[in-house]
């Protein structure tokens, strides 16, 4: 890694103790506020989120060159928003995304993000780009209902960077989470397992 990102080989990024997130986690509001709250405080907690009608994203700095990273979690959905389909603009919602920002330069619309989604719209694999931002990729790891079925994930973040963009960059600038359901104004439910960034190779 390179001088001044983190010198860890295996970063926690837990919840916190039950009760609402608080620093160094930051909500991004677009429409309302999707309501977070820490369920469990062992192992970095477990992150219940809710939403009606609401979209905003919580956030983490993670200063981090992806080249050589892994990003883990477990992940499941209580409730799929109802008419949700991420490849059309007006029904762009989704229970569970997990978000990978990239800077690109000082001016925040020109940033990048991958988004990790559990859509049952749409096919495990499939790879697109947001209707509302070129910036923005998007990819389905899972379809599967909202059976309160725990998922875990294990993805090379210089692999998929490199996929979405064409290249890795050469820095991560945050990770979150995201439930969102201002389009379709239906409900949406899911919880989230701490996020760990490893070097590959490294154990849990």
């Amino acid at each position: 890694m390179k001088p001044g990102l983190l010198a860890a080989a295996l970063v926690l990024l837990g919840w916190g103790p039950p009760g609402p997130p608080g620093e160094p986690w930051r909500e991004v509001r677009h429409a309302g506020r999707s309501r977070y709250q820490v369920v469990e405080g062992a192992g970095g907690g477990t992150l219940r989120v809710r939403s009606h009608d609401q979209n905003s994203a919580l956030l983490r700095a993670a200063e981090i060159d992806p080249t050589r990273m892994t990003l883990r979690w477990r992940w499941r959905v209580l409730r799929h928003p109802e008419g949700a389909d991420p490849e059309i603009r007006a029904r762009d919602d989704r229970a569970a995304g997990v978000l990978v920002i990239v800077r690109r330069s000082m001016l925040p619309w020109r940033n990048r993000a991958l988004m990790y989604q559990w859509s049952p719209a749409r096919p495990m694999g499939e790879w697109s780009r947001s209707p509302y931002s070129r910036e923005v990729r998007t990819l389905v790891l899972r379809s599967a209902p909202a059976d309160s079925t725990w998922r875990e994930e294990e993805r090379d973040l210089g692999h998929d960077l490199a996929t979405a963009f064409g290249e890795a960059p050469a820095r991560i600038q945050a990770i979150g989470v995201i439930c969102d359901t201002d389009n379709t104004g239906a409900e949406a439910e899911a919880e989230f397992g701490p996020l760990e960034i490893a070097e590959r190779g490294e154990s849990r």
